[in-house]
């Protein structure tokens, strides 16, 4: 199945998924409470998927998207300068991928 998204949108999700995974935004204590998965479980949803696209249709690969594109685009605060240092997209492009995200997958 084909990705419903194209390269930018894409590359969106993947920097909401590394951001939430790498980042300084969710502490360890409290991961697996705020996004369903831990950690480890995440980066083999990444690397699964990093290659191939992002498709709402796989239901562990739709949990991850779905919640770390939510924690970024309204869970956590990210400063400006560390926007600068995650993404290279506005966050106004993250809500509206979500959107896009969530309006596919229902």
């Amino acid at each position: 199945m084909p990705s419903v998204f194209d390269e930018r949108e894409n590359d969106v999700i993947r920097q909401c998924l590394i951001a939430v995974l790498d980042g300084p935004f969710i502490d360890d204590w409290e991961f697996e409470t705020r996004l369903g998965f831990d950690r480890p479980t995440l980066r083999e949803i990444l690397s699964a998927h990093d290659q191939s696209g992002y498709k709402p249709k796989y239901p562990e690969l739709s949990l991850a998207v779905n919640n770390c594109m939510n924690e970024i685009a309204n869970g956590v605060t990210i400063s400006p300068e560390k926007w600068a240092r995650w993404f290279t997209v506005p966050k106004q492009m993250v809500e509206s991928t979500l959107l896009k995200w969530n309006a596919i997958k229902s």
